[in-house]
């Protein structure tokens, strides 16, 4: 009994990636795999957080985020710029093909960035 369940273990687990592939319902190698702060965001908080794409001809372009008029309660977490991330403060200035991780309270205020700034979701 016992080689007969072991003989059966060897040969499903080996094939079932096979007959996954086959059966065309298996899942790509690179899932991203939900970050404790994306189920924390997604589920219970009422914040929205977004990455924000700046093209090159954004009004935000040039200008530092202290002279910027924000809506309150809408932070900008990071700035991704160069493939390096740059914590951001009152005198960083926004560059062309920034992106921006922003955290807002409400969708009120993520829809003001959006329409405001002339920006998209990445």
């Amino acid at each position: 009994m016992f080689s007969v369940s072991l003989i059966s273990v060897l040969f499903q687990g080996t094939t079932l990636s096979i007959v996954a592939n086959w059966l065309h319902v298996s899942l790509p190698f690179k899932v991203k795999k939900r970050s404790p702060v994306d189920a924390l965001l997604s589920e219970r908080s009422k914040s929205f957080l977004k990455e924000i794409a700046l093209p090159e001809n954004s009004p935000l372009v040039g200008k530092r985020i202290v002279d910027v008029d924000f809506p309150k309660g809408a932070i900008i977490a990071i700035i991704m710029r160069d493939d390096k991330f740059i914590t951001p403060s009152g005198t960083t200035a926004f560059q062309a093909n920034d992106t921006l991780v922003i955290l807002t309270e409400s969708k009120e205020s993520m829809q003001l960035i959006y329409s405001k700034f002339e920006i998209s979701i990445v």
